[in-house]
């Protein structure tokens, strides 16, 4: 026989259509509940609240809005909105739809590896110029399709790029 979860201790303050709810075992967010807001509106509901294993959930209808630096002057440290995980990750996850970076200037910075994956389609940079600073570069050449036409190219037969179009349909200098 499974354990039914006791609603004993619950409690729900209400106020028109924003209510407080107090020590629920559950409400359609995963787990016993300590506390949970919720609100009700012509477009949609809103829950916000924290969970027995000390998670805090945000779930909306419709969409989340955080903006910062909005008195038209920048913030003191540069920063509007600052995100921080002091122990673990951060995941973004689009279950249906894009994730849209877009800003001034992007900076991706890591103290070891960055990886990006199109595991169905292409990845496209668009830029009046694409510069890298690389210590080492692997081409995978049996992947690597350029616009060239045969004989358009000619590679010295000595460094880098010999080793690097050796094999396919440029052409070396002989």
């Amino acid at each position: 026989m499974t354990k039914q979860p006791s609603w004993q201790k619950r409690q729900v303050d209400s106020f028109g259509k924003f209510r407080i709810e107090y020590g629920a075992p559950t409400n359609q967010m995963t787990g016993q509940r300590v506390y949970t807001l919720m609100a009700e509106g012509t477009g949609g509901n809103s829950k916000l609240g924290m969970r027995d294993d000390g998670n805090y959930d945000i779930q909306v209808d419709q969409t989340i809005t955080i903006a910062g630096g909005t008195k038209g002057t920048p913030p003191r440290d540069g920063n509007g909105v600052v995100i921080t995980s002091v122990e673990g990750g951060i995941s973004i996850t689009c279950q249906k739809g894009k994730l849209s970076l877009v800003a001034e200037e992007i900076e991706l910075v890591s103290g070891k590896d960055i990886w990006c994956s199109a595991l169905g389609g292409q990845m496209v940079i668009n830029s009046k110029k694409c510069h890298f600073k690389v210590k080492d570069l692997d081409v995978d050449m049996g992947m690597f399709r350029g616009n060239n036409i045969p004989g358009d190219v000619v590679v010295r037969d000595a460094g880098f790029l010999a080793k690097v179009c050796a094999g396919t349909e440029v052409n070396f200098q002989q």
